[in-house]
């Protein structure tokens, strides 16, 4: 179910969604910066999907307003990537 959706202040559309299972997770859509990971279908210059994972809903929700303000980066979760290999295409 969303919870809530926005974006970045850099443009960047996040989502907040509530799995119903005790998992919480930002879906969000940067821009890939890399060029050469075409065999993940991700390719330079595209939007792809990174889903940022939490256990409550209350530190997914701090995180989707310090990603909405600007307070944070992406990145700045990468401990939190469901999928780690996200973090090289950003």
């Amino acid at each position: 179910m969303v919870i809530r959706r926005s974006k970045t202040n850099k443009g960047i559309d996040i989502v907040l969604h509530d799995f119903e299972m005790g998992l919480f997770s930002i879906m969000t859509y940067p821009v890939a910066a890399q060029t050469d990971y075409e065999r993940f279908g991700i390719e330079r210059g595209r939007t792809f999907c990174v889903d940022i994972s939490f256990d409550t809903l209350e530190s997914a929700t701090l995180a989707f307003e310090e990603l909405e303000n600007g307070k944070k980066e992406i990145l700045d979760f990468k401990e939190h990537f469901w999928n780690s290999e996200d973090a090289q295409f950003i």
